[in-house]
């Protein structure tokens, strides 16, 4: 069960329901491992709040994610990922938006990967601003099916109204 916070004024934090992700990935271009060609995957998304959106933490209603990305590994150690899509955001005062992504990230162990990430999103809201920001995050792997994600950032464009500081934790099943 997704739980997020945002700090509220007079440095009071708000913590609740945040919204659910459920995404189907399918990989349409299998990479050449010897030459150029990179995999390349729709995966299109779901989030579904659990709460009202007057808490802040969740959507005024189901969004909608089309992305494309692909994905090219450098070696045995070194991957690189890009991509984007278009976000269907529902509700009052909203707007659909675009999101871009370009990740960079190294294998350290069997289990572990860590990377650097640098994206951009238009705005989501009527009269709302463009972000774009990094994050430095890693994954770990417990086995092939369970899996803990961390990354933490920081916002570069309108960081003061978008994004000053974002963490994330988060724990994935595959199957």
């Amino acid at each position: 069960m997704p739980i997020g916070f945002q700090a509220g004024g007079h440095d009071e934090t708000e913590f609740g329901g945040a919204d659910i992700e459920l995404g189907v990935k399918y990989r349409f271009v299998e990479e050449d491992e010897q030459g150029w060609r990179p995999q390349a995957a729709v995966y299109p998304q779901l989030e579904i709040p659990t709460e009202s959106s007057r808490n802040g933490l969740s959507s005024a209603g189901v969004d909608v994610f089309l992305p494309a990305w692909a994905q090219k590994n450098l070696d045995e150690n070194w991957t690189v990922d890009a991509g984007g899509g278009y976000w269907i955001n529902p509700g009052s005062g909203n707007r659909n938006y675009w999101f871009s992504g370009f990740l960079l990230q190294r294998k350290l162990s069997d289990a572990l990967v860590a990377g650097v990430e640098a994206f951009h999103q238009t705005s989501s809201t009527l009269g709302g601003r463009a972000s774009s920001g990094f994050n430095l995050g890693a994954v770990y792997d417990f086995d092939e099916h369970n899996h803990l994600l961390l990354s933490a950032g920081r916002g570069i464009e309108n960081a003061t109204v978008t994004d000053q500081f974002t963490w994330y934790v988060g724990y994935k099943i595959t199957n």
